[in-house]
């Protein structure tokens, strides 16, 4: 019955056909009765039909590539992209302009409304849109400091001025550590060398009295913050802190060479200001942490923060204070303080110090701009502008002047009518220098946003500082990281030349990427919500490159201008470079992260910690049944697991963006479709593969810290610590410990191996 219906309606269709045909044909004859007429409609209509069949046949071949740029309405190709923002920067340096701009503006943490509007002015004048967003954070103000030295007898023997003199403005103002604890106390003094777990350790072991004295530390090796806090576990009353000029390396007095102004060794009355606030712990407002500073946040009580005042002297203030400890302890510290032996003391004699601080309430003010991309990924580029003295030419200053450079040249590519294939977002940090304000804040306010977009973050802090090209970055970012120096001409090389080549030269026929710790910027984005990030400068090598004076009034235009890039040729290069890997990331049609080279990784890092299991644990039993070899073992056959399907999924992605490169006809647009669907995926799975390693519940110790595979190092705050929970644990001696995170490794090994099955 079926077959007949369909037959009916068959024939129907058929007679309306042929209807219609009758209609249109008599209608013509009567409409136009000559023949002749008719035989030119007819030719007129067939040449349109034959023109169009022609067109059909013989349209252009295009990619996919090119496709996705002609529907975003972009004008150029990702080559020409990538050329034409070289030639802006190639034609003109305006970096030395904006670092002397940014140096004539307030700009302390919180502060500097007149540098914001003239920032948001740059950056309208460039084509951009850049708009505020402000969080209310909670930071401490610096009122005053006073160091007194007293003798056995009560007299006053020393006082001396905690001003820091501007050599070149002539301006002073006190040394301070942000966040410090107020206070007022009078004790015995000791000197504790770095104030690192193991110089308080030797002191114990020693029988070296520490609890109820004034600490007096210098900088370097741990971080400021823990430095503080290691002095208040060890029963510190109050903690100053100095620059010892041993730590300065080559350029020093002692090797011949004349302090700054007159040269290019450290001034022996700088002082290094810093933040107390454990940033390697939980960076950000320390009374919102995990969540915004927005006006009418519920504060907490703050958290993070050391109790005991502190203050940062410098090495000729200090001098007269370290004199007078006595020898005692053979301890084989060093250093370039005349008169002192590097004994830990106690000295005789008392110092009162006097800190005082006051906690408020500041909007912090974070400059964006975004540029809309046709995909929904997006990539972020930072920097903080912010600094805890009225100089700052190298932190922040020319880190700012490279970020304005970097826009203006994204300026004149929208001025050419390009428009980017996934969203770039440029951000100016506020607060950074009291501990990441700004952009944890930030970040804490768009998480869900930003984990489900965000592929990159690029920051870059200090941005020249010396020559030496300084890379840390997550292992998924290497590549592009290596592919985009090879595209960059090295200062005013031109051709002959490329960062690439200055880079392997620099490091002995290797680049060389370090891992991720603490510090700056990058920290919520890779370590609490598993974006793959990098930071980038040319820095100074420890052992042969100029003393940095990034927190103290000593980091002026004129260091930078006499020592350090008197052409502004570094700041012109490292525009170059970070701009041109923002876009390497943003027109890239495919998300090639090479995760096989970070599965690698993994694999090193747990080799290499295995190695050092006690002996003694290799024979208990993980659970019933079950021994720690067998739960070794368990681990490295999910890496291997791990290994074969990213080498798989990196050989997928590389064909994938290999075949939208190909033109193709406009009848074969279903292969065009099926490669933007699988692209699509392997995006997805590739944005997804770091937050893989994340764990709710956070490092121990550290809930805030959620990366199982980098976190800053918990003994020394700014370095690495690479699969944290585990060494950590080792480190303790926690068997219970050690264990509990070698199943949260498994269970994050076999995440992100089911994320990346295809």
């Amino acid at each position: 019955m079926n077959s007949v219906a369909s037959s009916h309606i068959y024939d129907n269709d058929q007679s309306s056909i042929v209807t219609a045909y009758h209609s249109i044909r008599d209608y013509v004859k009567e409409r136009y009765p000559s023949l002749t007429t008719r035989k030119f409609l007819a030719a007129i209509v067939w040449s349109i039909v034959a023109v169009g069949i022609f067109n059909l046949i013989f349209l252009p071949r295009t990619s996919l590539g090119r496709d996705y740029r002609r529907l975003h309405f972009s004008a150029l190709t990702k080559d020409e992209t990538e050329r034409l923002f070289l030639k802006a920067l190639n034609e003109e340096n305006n970096a030395g302009e904006q670092l002397r701009q940014y140096m004539k503006r307030q700009h302390l943490s919180g502060d500097g409304d007149e540098y914001v509007q003239y920032t948001m002015e740059q950056l309208r004048q460039y084509g951009l849109k850049p708009y505020k967003e402000v969080y209310y954070t909670w930071m401490t103000k610096h009122v005053e400091s006073t160091v007194s030295v007293f003798d056995e007898q009560g007299s006053l023997v020393y006082s001396p001025s905690l001003l820091e003199v501007d050599p070149v403005s002539g301006v002073s103002s006190q040394g301070y550590h942000a966040y410090s604890g107020s206070g007022d106390v009078t004790a015995p003094y000791i000197f504790v060398n770095y104030g690192s777990l193991d110089d308080y350790r030797k002191l114990r072991n020693l029988g070296v009295d520490l609890k109820g004295k004034i600490h007096i530390i210098r900088t370097g090796k741990v971080s400021t913050a823990l430095q503080v806090e290691h002095a208040e576990s060890n029963g510190a009353v109050g903690v100053i802190t100095y620059m010892d000029p041993s730590d300065d390396g080559k350029f020093t007095t002692k090797n011949g060479f004349e302090q700054y102004p007159d040269g290019p060794a450290r001034n022996t009355s700088s002082v290094k200001r810093d933040t107390v606030l454990r940033y390697s712990q939980a960076p950000g407002d320390p009374t919102t942490i995990g969540f915004p500073s927005n006006r009418a946040v519920k504060r907490r009580k703050p958290h993070n923060l050391p109790k005991i005042p502190s203050i940062p002297m410098s090495a000729d203030k200090i001098t007269p204070i370290l004199q007078r400890i006595p020898s005692s302890h053979d301890l084989n510290w060093t250093g370039d303080i005349e008169g002192f032996d590097y004994s830990c003391g106690p000295s005789n004699f008392t110092i009162n110090l006097v800190n005082h601080n006051e906690a408020e309430v500041v909007p912090l003010k974070n400059i964006m701009y975004e540029i809309p991309g046709l995909l929904s990924e997006k990539v972020i580029l930072g920097n903080h502008r912010d600094s805890l003295t009225m100089a700052g030419a190298a932190d922040p200053g020319s880190g700012t002047a490279i970020l304005l450079e970097i826009s203006r040249a994204f300026g004149s590519l929208i001025k050419l009518g390009w428009r980017p294939l996934r969203t770039i977002v440029v951000a100016s940090w506020d607060g950074s220098a009291h501990g990441m304000l700004g952009s944890t804040e930030y970040a804490e306010s768009h998480e869900v946003d930003l984990q489900a977009h965000a592929i990159a973050y690029i920051n870059l802090d200090a941005g020249v500082t010396g020559h030496n090209l300084d890379i840390v970055s997550n292992p998924l970012l290497d590549h592009f990281l290596i592919g985009a120096s090879k595209n960059i001409p090295f200062n005013n090389y031109s051709d002959t030349k490329s960062l690439f080549d200055y880079w392997e030269e620099s490091h002995l026929g290797s680049e060389k990427i370090n891992r991720l710790g603490s510090g700056s910027d990058f920290t919520v984005f890779q370590h609490h919500l598993g974006i793959p990030s990098c930071n980038v400068g040319f820095h100074g090598d420890p052992n042969d490159s100029l003393p940095v004076n990034i927190g103290s009034s000593f980091d002026t235009l004129d260091w930078m201008e006499r020592f350090v890039d008197p052409n502004y040729e570094y700041h012109g290069t490292m525009a170059k470079y970070l701009g041109f890997l923002a876009l390497s990331l943003s027109e890239h049609e495919v998300i090639e992260y090479k995760v096989e080279h970070y599965a690698h990784e993994i694999k090193g890092y747990f080799n290499d910690l295995i190695s050092i299991i006690p002996s003694s644990w290799w024979d208990r039993d993980v659970e019933r049944g079950t021994s720690m070899s067998l739960a070794i073992d368990q681990v490295k056959y999910l890496i291997e697991q791990l290994l074969t399907v990213s080498t798989n999924f990196d050989r997928t992605a590389q064909l994938l963006q290999e075949q939208i490169s190909v033109d193709y006809p406009w009848f074969q647009f279903y292969i065009k479709l099926r490669l933007a669907m699988n692209s699509k995926i392997i995006g997805n799975k590739a944005k997804d593969i770091d937050q893989m390693f994340l764990t709710n519940k956070g490092i121990k110790g550290r809930p805030w810290m959620k990366h199982l595979v980098f976190a800053p190092d918990r003994d020394t705050g700014d370095d690495v610590s690479l699969l944290p929970s585990l060494r950590e644990s080792l480190a303790d001696g926690e068997f219970d410990a050690f264990i509990a995170s070698l199943q949260d490794i498994a269970s994050a090994l076999r995440r992100a191996t089911k994320r990346l099955r295809l």
